[in-house]
């Protein structure tokens, strides 16, 4: 998408030099997906965060409190237009499905939010898939107003997505 200036509003970039876009709320549950892929597979039983900066573009006029992040074994091929979800599926593709729930609805227009999640690896995670894996009637929403959008949509600009591991503090041992 055009940066700052593109289809659906205005929005400064925060970190690096462009963002990306996703519908993560459309009629007829049309979703749009971000993916990619790990360096490396996930190590079994470590522990990661999950990180990412989101802003709502202004001319949406639903906001969200959750985004799903799907992490699989090989990468999710196929055009899809409605929900990716991980229940309805067919493929053998081991999968790992985190759905962050943010406190609050995901409405900011003008800032990056950052929201993130902690999980223990499976082992098989080497492809990341961003975006709302819900249908529109099991999807938290709340209409955020906004004269200029003739349909209820949800577009997301997103930027820093990060997966770390978290190193664990060492213990400290006191001579006595």
């Amino acid at each position: 998408i055009g940066i700052p200036d593109n289809f659906s509003g205005i929005q400064d970039v925060k970190f690096e030099m462009n963002y990306a876009g996703c519908y993560f709320y459309s009629g007829k549950d049309y979703r749009e997906y971000i993916q990619g892929a790990f360096y490396t597979t996930l190590e079994k039983g470590k522990k990661y965060r999950f990180s990412i900066y989101v802003s709502l573009a202004d001319y949406s006029n639903i906001a969200i409190k959750n985004i799903g992040v799907l992490m699989s074994s090989f990468p999710i091929k196929g055009e899809f237009e409605h929900e990716l979800s991980p229940k309805k599926r067919k493929d053998s593709i081991k999968t790992h499905y985190l759905n962050i729930q943010s406190e609050k609805y995901l409405d900011n227009k003008q800032h990056w939010v950052q929201i993130s999640e902690e999980f223990i690896a499976q082992g098989n995670e080497h492809y990341i898939t961003i975006g709302n894996f819900n249908k529109n009637k099991e999807t938290n929403k709340k209409v955020v107003i906004q004269d200029q959008v003739p349909n209820d949509t949800s577009y997301y600009y997103l930027d820093m997505v990060s997966v770390e591991a978290i190193q664990k503090e060492p213990e400290h041992q006191f001579n006595t």
